[in-house]
Protein backbone atom coordinates (compact mmCIF):
# COMPACT_ATOMS: atom_id res chain seq x y z
CA UNK A 1 0.00 0.00 0.00
CA UNK A 2 2.96 2.53 -0.57
CA UNK A 3 1.51 3.80 -3.82
CA UNK A 4 -0.23 7.09 -2.14
CA UNK A 5 1.88 7.47 0.73
CA UNK A 6 5.49 6.91 -0.73
CA UNK A 7 8.55 4.75 0.39
CA UNK A 8 8.35 1.81 3.30
CA UNK A 9 10.31 3.00 5.61
CA UNK A 10 7.51 4.75 7.71
CA UNK A 11 6.65 2.80 11.01
CA UNK A 12 3.74 1.10 11.88
CA UNK A 13 2.26 3.61 14.31
CA UNK A 14 4.14 7.15 13.96
CA UNK A 15 4.76 7.96 17.74
CA UNK A 16 7.22 6.86 19.92
CA UNK A 17 7.24 3.32 20.93
CA UNK A 18 5.79 2.45 23.93
CA UNK A 19 4.02 5.10 23.98
CA UNK A 20 0.21 6.16 23.50
CA UNK A 21 -0.87 9.45 21.01
CA UNK A 22 -1.80 12.56 23.20
CA UNK A 23 -5.06 12.81 21.62
CA UNK A 24 -6.06 16.36 21.56
CA UNK A 25 -9.35 17.67 20.01
CA UNK A 26 -9.76 21.16 19.14
CA UNK A 27 -11.78 23.15 21.27
CA UNK A 28 -15.17 24.75 19.80
CA UNK A 29 -18.05 25.93 21.34
CA UNK A 30 -21.32 23.90 20.50
CA UNK A 31 -23.44 26.51 18.98
CA UNK A 32 -26.98 24.06 20.30
CA UNK A 33 -25.93 24.32 23.84
CA UNK A 34 -27.07 28.17 24.06
CA UNK A 35 -26.63 27.67 27.87
CA UNK A 36 -22.96 27.34 27.72
CA UNK A 37 -22.27 30.25 25.79
CA UNK A 38 -23.70 33.11 27.84
CA UNK A 39 -22.95 36.79 27.38
CA UNK A 40 -20.54 35.66 24.60
CA UNK A 41 -23.48 35.64 22.12
CA UNK A 42 -24.85 39.14 22.94
CA UNK A 43 -23.67 41.87 20.93
CA UNK A 44 -23.60 43.16 16.91
CA UNK A 45 -23.20 40.13 14.16
CA UNK A 46 -20.00 40.42 11.68
CA UNK A 47 -20.87 41.75 8.27
CA UNK A 48 -21.71 39.52 5.53
CA UNK A 49 -22.90 41.15 2.36
CA UNK A 50 -26.32 41.52 0.72
CA UNK A 51 -27.75 37.93 -0.53
CA UNK A 52 -25.24 36.42 1.81
CA UNK A 53 -27.66 33.98 3.13
CA UNK A 54 -29.34 33.22 -0.05
CA UNK A 55 -25.90 31.87 -1.32
CA UNK A 56 -24.94 30.03 1.74
CA UNK A 57 -28.62 28.41 1.07
CA UNK A 58 -27.72 27.55 -2.22
CA UNK A 59 -24.23 26.24 -1.76
CA UNK A 60 -25.24 24.02 1.28
CA UNK A 61 -28.30 22.46 -0.48
CA UNK A 62 -25.66 21.53 -3.48
CA UNK A 63 -23.29 20.07 -1.33
CA UNK A 64 -25.82 18.06 0.93
CA UNK A 65 -27.76 16.60 -2.16
CA UNK A 66 -24.28 15.86 -4.45
CA UNK A 67 -22.60 14.12 -1.12
CA UNK A 68 -24.50 10.74 -1.69
CA UNK A 69 -26.75 10.75 1.53
CA UNK A 70 -23.91 9.12 3.92
CA UNK A 71 -21.86 10.90 6.52
CA UNK A 72 -20.75 14.89 5.45
CA UNK A 73 -17.62 15.98 6.81
CA UNK A 74 -16.78 19.63 6.91
CA UNK A 75 -12.86 19.93 6.45
CA UNK A 76 -11.10 22.80 8.30
CA UNK A 77 -12.76 26.12 9.27
CA UNK A 78 -14.01 27.39 5.79
CA UNK A 79 -17.27 25.89 5.38
CA UNK A 80 -17.86 25.73 9.09
CA UNK A 81 -20.53 28.47 8.18
CA UNK A 82 -22.29 25.85 6.58
CA UNK A 83 -21.90 23.07 9.05
CA UNK A 84 -23.91 25.34 11.91
CA UNK A 85 -26.38 26.28 8.99
CA UNK A 86 -27.09 22.74 8.33
CA UNK A 87 -27.02 21.65 11.64
CA UNK A 88 -30.34 23.82 13.11
CA UNK A 89 -32.00 23.10 9.91
CA UNK A 90 -31.53 19.01 10.96
CA UNK A 91 -31.68 19.13 14.18
CA UNK A 92 -34.27 17.04 15.96
CA UNK A 93 -34.99 15.56 13.21
CA UNK A 94 -35.02 11.39 12.65
CA UNK A 95 -31.29 9.89 12.12
CA UNK A 96 -33.05 7.76 9.22
CA UNK A 97 -34.11 11.23 7.33
CA UNK A 98 -30.95 13.39 8.19
CA UNK A 99 -27.64 12.25 7.20
CA UNK A 100 -24.47 12.62 10.18
CA UNK A 101 -22.62 15.71 10.18
CA UNK A 102 -18.84 16.14 11.17
CA UNK A 103 -16.61 19.12 11.53
CA UNK A 104 -12.97 17.86 11.49
CA UNK A 105 -11.04 20.60 12.83
CA UNK A 106 -7.65 20.39 10.68
CA UNK A 107 -5.25 22.41 8.42
CA UNK A 108 -3.78 20.74 6.11
CA UNK A 109 -2.35 24.01 3.41
CA UNK A 110 1.12 24.01 4.75
CA UNK A 111 1.63 19.83 4.67
CA UNK A 112 2.85 18.94 1.26
CA UNK A 113 4.24 15.31 2.53
CA UNK A 114 2.08 13.64 4.93
CA UNK A 115 4.69 11.03 5.16
CA UNK A 116 7.45 13.35 5.41
CA UNK A 117 5.43 14.86 8.30
CA UNK A 118 4.84 11.79 10.35
CA UNK A 119 8.65 11.51 10.26
CA UNK A 120 9.18 14.91 11.05
CA UNK A 121 6.70 15.13 13.91
CA UNK A 122 5.53 11.50 14.30
CA UNK A 123 3.51 12.65 18.25
CA UNK A 124 1.45 15.37 16.37
CA UNK A 125 0.67 13.21 13.29
CA UNK A 126 -0.38 10.46 16.10
CA UNK A 127 -2.28 12.80 18.12
CA UNK A 128 -4.01 14.15 15.00
CA UNK A 129 -5.58 10.70 13.62
CA UNK A 130 -6.28 9.81 16.91
CA UNK A 131 -8.77 12.91 17.34
CA UNK A 132 -10.12 11.25 13.69
CA UNK A 133 -10.57 8.30 15.31
CA UNK A 134 -12.57 9.93 18.51
CA UNK A 135 -14.71 11.77 15.91
CA UNK A 136 -15.70 8.17 14.30
CA UNK A 137 -12.97 9.03 11.07
CA UNK A 138 -10.66 6.44 11.80
CA UNK A 139 -9.96 4.15 9.16
CA UNK A 140 -12.00 1.16 10.83
CA UNK A 141 -14.91 3.48 11.61
CA UNK A 142 -15.45 4.82 7.61
CA UNK A 143 -14.56 1.49 6.63
CA UNK A 144 -17.28 0.03 8.76
CA UNK A 145 -19.88 3.52 7.76
CA UNK A 146 -22.21 1.74 4.76
CA UNK A 147 -23.42 5.11 3.65
CA UNK A 148 -20.26 6.03 2.87
CA UNK A 149 -18.51 9.45 4.05
CA UNK A 150 -18.19 12.39 1.97
CA UNK A 151 -15.08 15.23 2.70
CA UNK A 152 -16.65 19.03 1.63
CA UNK A 153 -14.15 21.49 1.76
CA UNK A 154 -13.63 25.17 -0.62
CA UNK A 155 -10.84 24.58 -3.49
CA UNK A 156 -8.60 26.24 -5.08
CA UNK A 157 -6.17 23.47 -6.56
CA UNK A 158 -7.49 20.49 -5.02
CA UNK A 159 -4.36 19.82 -3.13
CA UNK A 160 -5.47 19.88 0.46
CA UNK A 161 -8.11 16.53 -0.45
CA UNK A 162 -5.05 15.46 -1.83
CA UNK A 163 -3.19 15.30 1.60
CA UNK A 164 -6.44 14.32 3.32
CA UNK A 165 -6.30 11.35 0.83
CA UNK A 166 -2.49 10.42 1.91
CA UNK A 167 -3.52 10.91 5.62
CA UNK A 168 -6.51 8.60 5.19
CA UNK A 169 -3.99 5.77 3.68
CA UNK A 170 -1.35 6.20 6.50
CA UNK A 171 -4.35 6.21 8.88
CA UNK A 172 -5.64 2.65 7.53
CA UNK A 173 -1.70 1.35 7.19
CA UNK A 174 -1.23 2.62 11.12
CA UNK A 175 -4.62 0.79 11.97
CA UNK A 176 -3.78 -2.29 9.42
CA UNK A 177 -7.11 -1.67 7.82
CA UNK A 178 -7.46 -2.53 4.34
CA UNK A 179 -6.96 0.75 2.38
CA UNK A 180 -9.00 -0.34 -0.64
CA UNK A 181 -11.84 -0.92 1.54
CA UNK A 182 -11.89 2.56 2.96
CA UNK A 183 -11.51 3.88 -0.55
CA UNK A 184 -14.26 2.58 -1.60
CA UNK A 185 -16.14 4.75 1.02
CA UNK A 186 -14.73 8.15 0.51
CA UNK A 187 -15.58 10.85 -2.04
CA UNK A 188 -15.47 14.58 -1.91
CA UNK A 189 -17.48 17.61 -2.85
CA UNK A 190 -15.25 20.90 -3.68
CA UNK A 191 -16.41 24.34 -3.30
CA UNK A 192 -15.09 26.22 -6.07
CA UNK A 193 -15.48 29.59 -7.53
CA UNK A 194 -17.84 29.91 -10.34
CA UNK A 195 -16.38 30.59 -12.94
CA UNK A 196 -16.70 30.81 -17.40
CA UNK A 197 -18.44 26.97 -18.36
CA UNK A 198 -15.99 25.98 -21.36
CA UNK A 199 -14.61 22.85 -22.90
CA UNK A 200 -11.03 24.91 -22.21
CA UNK A 201 -12.12 25.96 -18.70
CA UNK A 202 -9.31 24.27 -15.78
CA UNK A 203 -11.33 22.04 -13.74
CA UNK A 204 -8.62 21.06 -10.57
CA UNK A 205 -9.96 17.39 -10.41
CA UNK A 206 -8.05 17.47 -13.96
CA UNK A 207 -4.66 18.51 -12.68
CA UNK A 208 -4.29 16.66 -9.18
CA UNK A 209 -2.06 13.50 -9.55
CA UNK A 210 -3.91 12.01 -6.23
CA UNK A 211 -7.21 11.49 -7.94
CA UNK A 212 -5.80 9.07 -10.07
CA UNK A 213 -4.47 7.02 -7.83
CA UNK A 214 -8.03 6.15 -6.81
CA UNK A 215 -9.89 3.50 -8.13
CA UNK A 216 -13.41 5.36 -8.73
CA UNK A 217 -12.99 8.85 -7.73
CA UNK A 218 -16.29 10.11 -6.45
CA UNK A 219 -15.91 13.98 -6.63
CA UNK A 220 -18.41 16.39 -7.41
CA UNK A 221 -18.27 20.37 -7.20
CA UNK A 222 -20.54 22.86 -6.31
CA UNK A 223 -19.80 26.30 -8.53
CA UNK A 224 -20.89 29.32 -6.16
CA UNK A 225 -20.09 33.61 -6.76
CA UNK A 226 -17.19 34.80 -6.02
CA UNK A 227 -18.10 37.04 -3.30
CA UNK A 228 -19.72 33.69 -0.99
CA UNK A 229 -16.33 31.64 -2.18
CA UNK A 230 -13.97 34.48 -1.06
CA UNK A 231 -15.94 35.20 2.25
CA UNK A 232 -15.72 31.66 3.40
CA UNK A 233 -12.43 30.89 2.26
CA UNK A 234 -10.44 34.38 2.85
CA UNK A 235 -12.32 36.03 5.37
CA UNK A 236 -10.48 35.56 9.20
CA UNK A 237 -13.81 35.55 11.36
CA UNK A 238 -13.78 31.89 12.27
CA UNK A 239 -14.89 30.35 15.67
CA UNK A 240 -11.47 28.73 16.06
CA UNK A 241 -7.87 28.85 15.55
CA UNK A 242 -6.68 27.55 12.37
CA UNK A 243 -5.19 23.51 13.46
CA UNK A 244 -2.14 22.75 11.77
CA UNK A 245 0.93 20.32 12.59
CA UNK A 246 2.00 22.79 15.13
CA UNK A 247 -1.31 22.53 17.20
CA UNK A 248 -2.69 18.86 16.51
CA UNK A 249 -0.54 17.70 19.71
CA UNK A 250 -0.57 21.18 21.35
CA UNK A 251 -2.77 20.60 24.67
CA UNK A 252 -3.71 24.51 24.33
CA UNK A 253 -5.30 23.47 21.09
CA UNK A 254 -8.15 22.20 23.14
CA UNK A 255 -8.62 25.34 25.43
CA UNK A 256 -11.26 27.84 24.26
CA UNK A 257 -10.28 31.52 21.92
CA UNK A 258 -11.55 34.72 22.73
CA UNK A 259 -10.48 37.17 20.56
CA UNK A 260 -13.01 39.61 19.40
CA UNK A 261 -13.16 37.67 15.97
CA UNK A 262 -13.34 34.59 16.90
CA UNK A 263 -16.30 35.33 19.28
CA UNK A 264 -17.72 37.61 16.29
CA UNK A 265 -17.81 34.15 14.56
CA UNK A 266 -19.56 32.56 16.73
CA UNK A 267 -22.19 35.00 17.49
CA UNK A 268 -22.71 34.40 13.31
CA UNK A 269 -22.32 30.57 13.96
CA UNK A 270 -24.95 30.90 16.67
CA UNK A 271 -27.54 33.09 14.36
CA UNK A 272 -26.92 30.45 11.28
CA UNK A 273 -27.71 27.62 13.60
CA UNK A 274 -31.03 29.91 14.60
CA UNK A 275 -31.88 30.51 11.15
CA UNK A 276 -31.93 26.94 10.19
CA UNK A 277 -33.91 25.62 13.33
CA UNK A 278 -36.73 28.00 12.20
CA UNK A 279 -39.46 26.86 10.37
CA UNK A 280 -39.79 28.95 7.76
CA UNK A 281 -36.12 28.72 6.65
CA UNK A 282 -36.82 24.66 6.62
CA UNK A 283 -39.56 25.03 4.18
CA UNK A 284 -37.25 27.30 2.56
CA UNK A 285 -34.62 24.68 1.99
CA UNK A 286 -36.56 21.91 1.70
CA UNK A 287 -37.73 24.18 -1.62
CA UNK A 288 -34.09 24.63 -2.36
CA UNK A 289 -33.54 20.68 -2.61
CA UNK A 290 -36.53 19.65 -4.30
CA UNK A 291 -35.61 21.58 -7.58
CA UNK A 292 -32.37 19.82 -7.96
CA UNK A 293 -32.24 16.81 -10.26
CA UNK A 294 -30.64 15.11 -7.04
CA UNK A 295 -34.18 14.63 -6.18
CA UNK A 296 -34.40 11.39 -7.60
CA UNK A 297 -32.35 9.98 -4.63
CA UNK A 298 -34.65 8.48 -2.23
CA UNK A 299 -32.11 9.73 0.86
CA UNK A 300 -33.15 13.46 -0.32
CA UNK A 301 -36.31 12.54 -0.84
CA UNK A 302 -36.65 11.29 2.81
CA UNK A 303 -34.85 14.30 3.95
CA UNK A 304 -37.45 16.86 2.16
CA UNK A 305 -40.33 15.53 3.48
CA UNK A 306 -38.88 15.23 7.42
CA UNK A 307 -37.77 19.13 6.71
CA UNK A 308 -41.35 20.25 5.84
CA UNK A 309 -43.28 18.08 8.24
CA UNK A 310 -40.95 20.11 10.50
CA UNK A 311 -42.46 22.41 12.71
CA UNK A 312 -38.97 23.80 13.62
CA UNK A 313 -37.06 23.72 16.70
CA UNK A 314 -39.25 23.10 19.55
CA UNK A 315 -38.90 25.90 22.35
CA UNK A 316 -36.90 28.30 20.44
CA UNK A 317 -36.51 31.48 21.93
CA UNK A 318 -38.39 33.89 20.17
CA UNK A 319 -35.48 36.43 20.52
CA UNK A 320 -33.33 34.48 18.52
CA UNK A 321 -31.79 36.13 15.71
CA UNK A 322 -32.79 34.30 12.34
CA UNK A 323 -31.30 37.40 9.41
CA UNK A 324 -27.93 37.35 9.14
CA UNK A 325 -26.96 39.68 5.66
CA UNK A 326 -25.39 42.57 7.60
CA UNK A 327 -23.39 44.93 5.78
Amino acid sequence: MSGLIGGGRLAKNPHMPGTAPQIIRPFRWNVARRNELGSLVSGPLPRTYPGFTDGLRRCTALALARSGGGTLVFVGRSLELCFDYLSGLTAGLDTRSAPPLKLLQVSLGSVRDIAREAQAMPAETASLLGYMRSEGLGAADIEANERGVTFIDVVSSGATFGVLTRLLHLGARTDAVDWHAVERRIGFVGVVEAGKNSPNAWRWWQHEPWVATLKKPRISNVSVHGWLWGFLANNDIKTTLSHGPWRWADPRAAEPVHAPANVDALRLAVALYDLGSSREERQRFADALARLPEMREAWLRRLVVALRRSGGEAGRDPNRRCHVDIW
